[in-house]
């Protein structure tokens, strides 16, 4: 695991963790991934927020 400065997020799942555990359910509107980790359930619950709209959006030509 690799511990870096991410400012405004939590936390960035790559695909070299999250292959090993698989399968695993993701519910996105829920925010949540659950999977089994050495025959125990792993729930990952990220932060609700209350806000539904779009505050930022960047654009940019190809």
């Amino acid at each position: 695991m690799r511990v870096l400065d991410l400012g405004a997020y939590d936390a960035i799942l790559g695909m070299d963790w999250l292959k090993p555990q698989s399968p695993m359910v993701c519910h996105w509107e829920h925010k949540t991934m659950e999977f089994d980790d050495e025959g125990r359930r792993v729930k990952l619950q990220g932060v609700q927020s209350s806000s539904r709209a779009v505050t930022e959006l960047l654009l940019s030509n190809f």
